[in-house]
């Protein structure tokens, strides 16, 4: 038993796709949700033997991202985890759609190459509630209001059923560091349009 409520609520959600012996790869921005997913995890890594991998695409969208590049190769430094970086440039029509067909692909190219186990994505509850508001706004069909899927693949999503408040907390009682990005202010994006002026 773990003594803080979220890093218990992210290990019951790996327990039963893990063993002492896994390799995760966690997808890591440098912002707030992935570090605390970072950190949680390598809380339970000490009742365990994981050997984790980061991946960290730089989309060059917004003045951050080198500063989160930076953040992130510190993040890999004091975890002790093999980092893998990526620097793109992705159109910004479908800008969205196109990022995450993209993040996906490097996500399971990485998985295949090093033989990894799962990989762990920051998605938590307000992603879905956002996501599934998408879904009904864009007449979606059936299989969009399943929303984000817990696990898909290797994908799988430990914080999915955690609030963000709840990670904001957490990231303030243990003093973690993340980097913003601004590019999530900006209202062009049907998603950053509903978290900021609908929901």
């Amino acid at each position: 038993m773990f003594k803080d409520k979220l890093v218990e609520n992210v290990h019951k959600a790996l327990l039963p796709l893990v063993n002492r012996c896994s390799k995760i790869l966690i997808s890591i921005s440098g912002g707030i949700d992935s570090t605390v997913l970072l950190d949680t995890v390598s809380k339970i890594n000490k009742e365990y033997n994981f050997k984790i991998f980061l991946l960290h695409i730089n989309y060059n969208m917004n003045p951050n991202s080198f500063k989160a590049e930076n953040h992130c190769e510190y993040l890999a430094e004091k975890y002790k985890c093999q980092i893998e970086m990526l620097n793109v440039n992705i159109s910004n029509k479908n800008f969205e759609s196109k990022a995450r067909i993209f993040r996906y692909n490097q996500l399971n190219r990485f998985a295949r190459k090093y033989n990894l186990d799962i990989i762990l994505t920051a998605h938590h509850y307000d992603d879905q509630i956002e996501t599934l508001y998408m879904k009904k706004r864009t007449n979606s069909d059936w299989l969009g209001y399943l929303g984000i899927r817990y696990k898909f693949g290797k994908i799988v999503r430990p914080m999915l059923c955690i609030p963000k408040n709840d990670i904001i907390a957490y990231s303030k009682k243990y003093n973690l560091s993340w980097i913003d990005d601004l590019s999530n202010n900006n209202t062009d994006f049907l998603r950053n349009k509903i978290r900021l002026e609908i929901l």
